[in-house]
């Protein structure tokens, strides 16, 4: 990142322009950014491969005195049909059908739930458990070395401090998870999720994420004494 687009951050945070100019470079960015789409690119290959492309195996379910044993064909991402006499459902294994061409009809409502569910649980791992990591590791590192002292005698006030090492040490698990953003709101879209649940959870996570990283930063100024495990220790 340039020196001319931090020039305002700087002026507005001199910390945050601190941490972004030493972590933020083009080389740290375009690492971040190619480690966070190729997980949400494995992540969609995986469930692509669990699409059926085929009218699967029939699987006997049901064993009558008279009618005889029933055969029906199940798969996680089937649609779900209703018979004359009963509604089947195999524990979360739909029935599958085929349309008016042969192929088989999709659940993509379901498929589209599980890739949210995913998305989530890599987002909410990333950010706070790695954010948390990095920020005790920070902390840590400068109270070892002495170079945090240089930090509060500067005139900058201790919120300004907080504010900057918040945003600025995380900024490259900022960066992947922003990029994240847009496939978590499409399988959102895809699942049928309303937009209040979504904004209700993005700002659930914000204020749970401040939590995580205030009590990061004060544990890795207090916590010094377990050295190099401290950071770990802290994250889990």
């Amino acid at each position: 990142m340039t020196i001319d687009i931090l020039n305002p951050v700087g002026n507005w945070n001199p910390q945050l322009f601190r941490e972004l100019k030493g972590r933020m470079t083009k080389r740290n960015a375009a690492i971040a950014a190619v480690i966070s789409i190729a997980i949400q690119s494995l992540l969609l290959l995986v469930f692509l491969g669990k699409l059926p492309t085929v009218m699967p195996e029939k699987t006997p379910i049901w064993m009558g005195n008279d009618i005889g044993e029933v055969y029906k064909s199940v798969h996680p991402y089937c649609t779900e049909a209703i018979f004359k006499s009963y509604e089947y459902r195999y524990g979360d294994r739909y029935e599958c059908v085929a349309n008016t061409l042969g192929k088989v009809t999709i659940n993509w409502p379901q498929w589209w739930l599980d890739i949210f569910v995913w998305m989530t649980f890599i987002l909410t791992f990333g950010v706070l458990v790695l954010g948390t990591y990095s920020i005790i590791g920070d902390r840590a590192t400068e109270e070892r070395q002495g170079t945090f002292n240089f930090v509060r005698l500067s005139p900058q006030s201790a919120t300004t401090i907080s504010i900057g090492k918040l945003l600025g040490v995380p900024s490259l698990i900022y960066l992947a998870a922003f990029l994240a953003i847009p496939l978590h709101l499409v399988s959102a879209w895809g699942a049928g999720i309303s937009a209040i649940f979504i904004l209700a959870f993005y700002a659930w996570f914000l204020a749970i994420a401040v939590t995580f990283f205030s009590a990061a930063m004060l544990f890795g100024s207090v916590g010094s004494w377990l050295g190099t495990m401290q950071p770990s220790i802290g994250s889990f």
